[in-house]
């Protein structure tokens, strides 16, 4: 496994909502290049239908993680709410 495959997030018991994700299936989806919107907003699509959004939103914003499309969201996303303090989508 590289660094970009979603497996990698942890194995700890914070983290066991993971393997719920839709995003298993295809995670080069959800880590696309900067400039690849149509992959970013495929991504997001996805997200809105997966029963771990919410928990995975909110590691991103706890980690925070950088990179890739987390619970629904952009790295843009989430600084944004990091800055306002939220954890709200």
């Amino acid at each position: 496994m590289n660094e970009r495959e979603v497996g990698t997030v942890g194995d700890n018991a914070e983290q066991s909502w993971h393997a719920g994700g839709l995003c298993r299936t295809n995670p080069d989806l959800f880590f696309p290049e900067t400039r690849e919107r149509t992959k970013s907003a495929q991504a997001v699509s996805i997200c809105m239908t997966c029963p771990v959004r919410t928990p995975c939103r909110d590691h991103a914003l706890r980690r925070p993680e950088r990179f890739g499309i987390w619970g629904g969201t952009t790295p843009t996303e989430r600084s944004r709410m990091r800055r306002q303090g939220s954890t709200a989508a």
